[in-house]
């Protein structure tokens, strides 16, 4: 395909200190120029395929360096410093897989919308009439509670992510306004992994909800959505697991930066939520969301007490279920921000048909999302809040047999 290829490989060098701290990053192309200017082979070889549950079009190479021992590498900026090299890439590519898992989860939403507006089956709950014709499956709640819960996930969801290549616009815009820059930076680094753990996990979420909604169907090759979940699995495993993610959130971008960050974002959300306040339609999910933070900022503090202790497995036991409910906040905040859009549009006359459904349609899902995804966020505070330990490891009372 190309007459050479260059990898960006982690390696430490000899004598390198333990650690993530001895880790340094290193150019390493498949073919290196010889002393007389010719490229030659570099001792980079692939030397088996990963056989994966999807994305079967994408061959996934297990490459070995140096297997003849023959192989060079070019340092890549200081000794000793390439994990933060790396995560200057890494949180670029999260995004971008943050976007993919939405990005699939559009396209099974869509297809599953189609299959019930289209499906007949079954009648109205309330219907006792057996001789009355079956309507399509759109008609019927179940149904209608997961196309919801689709489309709250996707359009909420790729709203985040939005929001965080916004950051990193201003970001750019300010480069030569440092205090300014640095405030965009620490709300992008806090919000990138939530950005990506939401798309990846939620994504995978939406994407069976739309499999479910074909019913048995949906677990055929006749439809995409078999697909779509095979392929939509891996996001929440590439460029860091969710428990990497989640851990980088608390310990790194909340208490490791003593809240500076968490203190920005809520400021950001204030901002909505002052603009939401003059809105009667709005009142109710504004305070909604309002109360959810107050119930955010106890769970909070409670962490920061247990950073205090010195015991990071304390800490960073649940770093899941805090990425999980700060997620939900975050995405109740973009879908406050799509009504505050919604109702000025629809507040204007000129706005009709299909454009008008647009708007309506983001209004029911800003309810759906505030009445049913919302809610959710206080069972996982109360697990946050409790202080009873289960999952942490003991050598002398293992119970996993």
């Amino acid at each position: 395909m190309t007459d050479n290829i260059v990898h960006l490989v982690l390696a430490r060098i000899d004598g390198a200190p333990k650690g993530t701290k001895g880790i340094s990053l290193f150019i390493v192309p498949k073919k290196r120029i010889n002393p007389e200017g010719v490229l030659q082979p570099n001792d980079v070889d692939s030397i088996g395929i990963y056989h994966k549950m999807g994305q079967k079009a994408t061959p996934a190479m297990h490459l070995e360096f140096g297997g003849k021992n023959d192989c060079v590498g070019y340092l890549l900026g200081e000794i000793n410093r390439g994990l933060p090299q790396m995560f200057l890439m890494m949180n670029g590519a999260r995004l971008g897989v943050g976007m993919g898992g939405i990005h699939i989860a559009s396209a099974a939403y869509y297809a599953s919308l189609q299959y019930a507006q289209e499906r007949p089956q079954g009648r109205r709950l309330n219907e006792k009439q057996a001789l009355v014709e079956p309507v399509c499956i759109i008609q019927h709640p179940d149904v209608r509670r997961m196309l919801f819960l689709q489309k709250a996930i996707v359009e909420g969801g790729l709203s985040l992510i939005l929001q965080c290549y916004q950051y990193l616009d201003l970001e750019k815009v300010h480069a030569d306004q440092p205090e300014i820059k640095q405030h965009y930076t620490q709300l992008l680094e806090l919000l990138t992994p939530v950005a990506k753990t939401y798309g990846a996990e939620m994504g995978f979420i939406a994407v069976n909800q739309g499999l479910q909604v074909l019913g048995g169907y949906g677990y055929t090759e006749d439809f995409p959505l078999e697909q779509l979940a095979r392929d939509v699995r891996i996001m929440s495993l590439y460029e860091g697991t969710t428990g990497i993610q989640a851990q980088a959130l608390l310990g790194r971008q909340v208490v490791g930066n003593q809240g500076k960050s968490l203190v920005k974002w809520f400021e950001e959300v204030a901002k909505t939520v002052h603009e939401a306040e003059h809105s009667a339609t709005l009142s109710t999910y504004w305070n909604d969301l309002m109360a959810a933070m107050r119930n955010f900022q106890e769970v909070t503090n409670q962490q920061f007490k247990n950073a205090a202790h010195g015991d990071m497995e304390v800490l960073l036991a649940d770093a899941n279920l805090y990425m999980e409910a700060f997620g939900t906040l975050n995405v109740a905040w973009q879908w406050l921000q799509h009504g505050i859009a919604a109702e000025k549009a629809l507040n204007n006359a000129e706005i009709q048909g299909e454009d008008r459904v647009f708007y309506q349609s983001k209004i029911e899902t800003l309810r759906f999302f505030f009445h049913y995804e919302l809610p959710r966020v206080q069972g996982l505070f109360h697990r946050l809040m409790d202080t009873t330990r289960l999952t942490i490891f003991d050598a002398d009372a293992e119970v996993l047999i």
